[in-house]
C-alpha cells in the first residue's frame, strides 16, 4: 500500500503505442465502452464522486516525472470503476491494458473525442499519466490503487538495472 511496483519491459521496447479513437469497437476489447452509446447498468460498490481535474500541457514532465514525484509514468488498476470525459480538444491520450496470459501485456492509446465519456469497469488496466486538458472523472478514493512504473530491464554481466521510460504514441489510425 501506498507503493509502486514496476512494470518490467524488455531493453528493445521502443515504448510506441498504436493510437485509436475511443469507439465502442475500440473500447470493447478491454471492457470499455462509451457512456453515452451504452445501456449498461452498473452497481457502484464504493463511494464515488465527480471532479474535474486540469492536467497542463507539461503534467507529465512536471509531475509524473519530476524527481521527488511519483517516480516515472505507470500504470494502474484499481477495483473501482471510473468515467473520464475530455472537455477539451486537445486532451492527450488515455492508455488502457490487459493481459494475455501471464506475461503478455496488450496497451492501445485512445483518443477521446471531445465531452464523450468513457466508462472504465473495475480492474481495468490504464493510464491517465498522458492527458491534457480538463478531464470531468467520477472516480472513487475508498479502494486501494494498484500502481507499478515503467521500467525496461538493462543486464550488465550479473547486475540487473532498471530504467524508466514513457510512452510515445504512434499516429492515430
Amino acid at each position: 500500500p501506498g507503493k509502486s511496483g514496476r512494470a518490467i519491459f524488455p531493453k528493445d521496447f521502443d515504448g510506441r503505442l498504436p493510437t485509436v479513437i475511443a469507439t465502442n469497437e475500440n473500447l470493447a476489447y478491454y471492457g470499455a465502452s462509451l457512456a453515452d452509446k451504452n445501456q449498461l447498468k452498473v452497481s457502484l460498490l464504493y463511494r464515488h464522486g465527480i471532479q474535474d481535474f486540469t492536467y497542463e500541457n507539461n503534467y507529465l514532465q512536471d509531475y509524473v516525472l519530476a524527481e521527488g514525484a511519483l517516480g516515472g509514468a505507470g500504470i494502474e488498476r484499481h477495483g473501482f470503476a471510473h468515467l473520464d470525459c475530455p472537455l477539451d480538444d486537445d486532451s492527450g491520450f488515455f492508455v488502457m491494458g490487459k493481459m494475455e496470459g501471464e506475461d503478455e501485456l496488450h496497451l492501445t492509446a485512445f483518443k477521446v473525442p471531445t465531452r464523450h465519456t468513457i466508462y472504465v469497469p473495475p480492474n481495468v488496466i490504464h493510464s491517465n499519466d498522458s492527458l491534457k486538458g480538463t478531464w470531468r472523472t467520477m472516480l472513487s478514493d475508498e479502494a486501494e490503487i494498484n500502481h507499478v512504473q515503467l521500467v525496461k530491464a538493462h543486464r550488465q554481466g550479473n547486475i540487473e538495472s532498471y530504467e524508466h521510460f514513457n510512452f510515445s504514441f504512434e499516429p492515430l489510425v
